[in-house]
């Protein structure tokens, strides 16, 4: 039988509570209840999520181990994200060194819990889930994935993001992924008249290089991404050492694009009964 998770996560958040800390979110589903909590003075934060074994995930942060600034839960307003029957709780840290939440999606399932894994190997840049919400209109959330390139920031390192489609978690199809992404395309179109239009050269150079990775993710060719990234400083004044990153980021795509790995999300933090 087991424990009742609702019960369980209601005695734990009492027992927090009287500790000093706030519930941030709290998820209940038919065969987990999830717990995410602040500390009222410190700002420490903690996930609980509870099966009917007991707490199945413990996360705490700020964390050296794991160089967690803070872990926390979001609430997409149903319990099985790819409707398979199984639950799933979405639990996301927050990367100190990189400045960026990252989520994982975590599975209830025989009483326990598992990590959703998700390939990233193809993208390149750093890819993490940075939220989950449904962008294809059919009502059912997409993980979105988003690609940084932090070896080519001027100030803001470009970024794109790109979407993951329940069940099976693997790149939306891009027909299905097709206004989305096009949106996103229009948007950085915008940014680039306007960077133009004022000669900032930086901003024209991250928004070249987000306008290739978009090209490539819609399907198109080589060249074309290559293209794109040209076409957002053609004729703009452009100092020595942007001129060699656009030489290395050509240069990346003829190669193909790579990945440096990302910390996990989850450490293995278990909580004992």
């Amino acid at each position: 039988m087991g424990v009742d998770p609702a019960e369980e996560a209601t005695v734990l958040e009492e027992r927090y509570l009287a500790a000093g800390y706030r519930r941030r979110v709290r998820v209940d589903g038919e065969t987990h209840s999830a717990l995410s909590m602040e500390h009222l003075e410190s700002g420490d934060t903690l996930v609980r999520v509870v099966s009917r074994s007991g707490v199945a995930l413990a996360l705490e942060a700020p964390s050296t181990e794991h160089d967690r600034a803070a872990v926390g839960l979001l609430d997409p307003g149903r319990t099985d994200l790819d409707g398979d029957g199984a639950e799933e709780v979405l639990v996301y840290a927050i990367d100190e060194a990189r400045a960026r939440r990252c989520v994982a999606i975590v599975r209830i399932d025989d009483m326990r819990v598992r990590e959703v894994r998700i390939p990233f190997d193809d993208l390149g840049g750093e890819a993490c889930i940075e939220d989950v919400r449904d962008v294809g209109g059919d009502a059912r959330p997409e993980a979105l994935v988003v690609v940084r390139y932090p070896e080519w920031s001027a100030g803001t390192p470009p970024q794109v993001a790109v979407p993951y489609a329940a069940p099976s978690w693997t790149r939306m199809p891009r027909g299905a992924a097709r206004a989305f992404l096009e949106e996103e395309r229009a948007s950085r179109q915008e940014g680039l008249a306007e960077a133009r239009r004022t000669q900032d050269v930086r901003e024209a150079f991250r928004l070249g290089v987000e306008l290739a990775a978009l090209a490539r993710f819609s399907g198109a060719e080589e060249n074309t991404q290559i293209e794109a990234l040209e076409a957002a400083t053609t004729n703009l004044e452009l100092p020595g050492p942007l001129r060699a990153r656009i030489e290395e980021v050509t240069a990346r795509i003829r190669a193909g694009w790579r990945r440096p790995e990302l910390p996990e999300v989850l450490g293995e933090e278990r909580e004992e009964r």
